[in-house]
């Protein structure tokens, strides 16, 4: 897809600016071995027993805006540890935002595509139709 030419806005936690994925992942591994919490598979919970970080992306308002670096076990963000996947609305257009989970320590691509793909789609997106995982 071409750039349009908008501009854009990128918001991240103060201080943490500079911040890179493996920074994130390992602040988010040394809460957990200090406050290991219980997650149950498909909430925000499982995200942060896999030590991985969210983005959100809204492309309706203008200008768009990415909230990044989503770390589920701290404020704002861990009110919502219980919950299920779901969709979180742009406040300013009402329109669904995109969410990307990046994965932390191990092998991207295996159980946890599966696991979402599930949750969005059902268990279709992830079968071949014969019998066998994709």
């Amino acid at each position: 897809m071409a750039c349009a030419g908008l501009p854009s806005i990128y918001i991240r936690k103060r201080g943490r600016g500079r911040w890179t994925m493996a920074d994130h992942s390992h602040a988010i591994r040394t809460r957990q071995a200090a406050a290991p919490i219980d997650a149950k598979p498909g909430t925000f919970a499982s995200i942060v027993k896999r030590c991985e970080v969210a983005f959100l992306y809204d492309r309706g308002c203008v200008p768009s805006y990415t909230v990044a670096m989503i770390e589920f076990d701290e404020p704002p963000w861990d009110r919502f540890l219980d919950k299920p996947w779901g969709r979180f609305i742009c406040p300013g257009c009402g329109q669904t935002l995109d969410m990307h989970v990046s994965h932390g320590p191990g092998t991207p691509g295996t159980v946890r595509f599966r696991e979402v793909a599930q949750a969005a789609h059902g268990s279709s997106a992830t079968s071949r139709g014969d019998g066998r995982p994709r």
